[in-house]
């Protein structure tokens, strides 16, 4: 979430100096987000679900304004990429419950209700 957040941060802060196609995704993106920040249930579940094109976007366009004149830029890359990656790889045991017998078992630990211990 933090990363999106960035990206949309930046593009906002660029505006500016924007071309067209970003000016066009930060209104997609404030268009999909906005009516979820404005209502009052509990909405974040569905929120990440409408938002997560027009961020992954938003972040693509931020490495790429940043990193255009760059001269090592798809090491940078590849140094994200292999980041996000390593970060993932635990999240996603985690969420498909294959975190037992690994080295995640603790974590899966502490977040079991306390009646099933």
């Amino acid at each position: 979430m933090a990363a999106y957040a960035a990206a949309v941060g930046y593009l906002a802060f660029r505006i500016r100096t924007l071309n067209w196609q970003g000016v066009f995704l930060l209104a997609l993106f404030w268009c999909s987000y906005l009516p979820f920040v404005l209502s009052q249930r509990l909405t974040g579940a569905n929120t990440s679900l409408t938002v997560t094109p027009f961020a992954f976007m938003a972040v693509a366009s931020a490495m790429m304004a940043l990193l255009k004149d760059k001269p090592k830029r798809y090491r940078y890359i590849a140094i994200y990429v292999g980041a996000v990656l390593l970060i993932s790889l635990p999240l996603y045991l985690l969420a498909i419950g294959k975190g037992y017998g690994t080295l995640m078992q603790p974590i899966l630990e502490m977040y079991r209700p306390p009646h099933e211990r």
